[in-house]
């Protein structure tokens, strides 16, 4: 007789088959868990191939319905987190979106995204396309103009640099998160002279972030 715990095992797992085609293409094999699926759609241990090629049939299901109905916002949550920015980009360039719905779902979009110099010019060029987004509006018509505008990172801000905070405490937090050994985190502070130039202002991960392109910012230093 099976004992229930493997049954129950193999039941969520799938069986043991091989790994579609699709899948295949995006394993990496090097990494401390071992290989691992990075599909678009689909993140998971190469060692689960039933579990794996069941949720990519699921979810190409779920995008088909979702795209058909117009739910972008479905549609977007449905690819993991580092495609989420190339498919936003993909559907502006296919103009599937009103500038209305680019605005909730860069707002989102970019509220959930780690790393985002990742995808180098890309999310300027959708806040650029997208006008200014916010998610207080009324917080933002609050502040006065100079704004001193603080970045925590382990190098220099790039052309891609373009989250920063009103708080310089945040900014520490940041440049902590980011130390490497190699690359001592380090605080930088600007100047934003023009508001008009802000792309976003974002209050909801309560780190008072303004989404900016380093060229507008005046006065870059670094902090001791």
């Amino acid at each position: 007789m099976t004992d229930p715990r493997v049954q129950q095992l193999t039941d969520f797992f799938g069986p043991d088959e091989p790994l579609d085609e699709e899948l295949q293409a995006y394993v990496q094999r090097t990494g401390p868990l071992g290989p691992m699926v990075k599909h678009p759609r689909v993140f998971g241990p190469a060692s689960t191939p039933g579990y794996l090629n069941r949720m990519l049939k699921q979810k190409k299901e779920q995008l088909e319905r979702a795209e058909r109905e117009g739910r972008w916002d479905t549609y977007l949550v449905l690819h993991e987190r580092p495609w989420r920015i190339p498919t936003l980009a993909r559907l502006v360039a296919e103009q599937r979106l009103t500038r209305g719905q680019l605005q909730d779902l860069l707002l989102d979009t970019w509220m959930d995204t780690e790393l985002p110099h990742q995808f180098r010019g890309t999310p300027l060029e959708l806040f650029t396309r997208a006008g200014f987004v916010t998610d207080n509006q009324v917080a933002w018509n609050a502040l006065s103009a100079p704004l001193i505008l603080y970045r925590g990172d382990s190098r220099r801000p790039r052309a891609t640099s373009l989250s920063w905070t009103l708080s310089e405490e945040k900014a520490k937090w940041f440049a902590k998160r980011w130390e490497r050994q190699a690359h001592p985190g380090v605080v930088w502070r600007a100047h934003l002279l023009d508001k008009s130039k802000a792309l976003a202002f974002v209050e909801g991960r309560n780190e008072l972030e303004v989404v900016v392109s380093p060229k507008n910012l005046k006065w870059l230093q670094q902090l001791d």
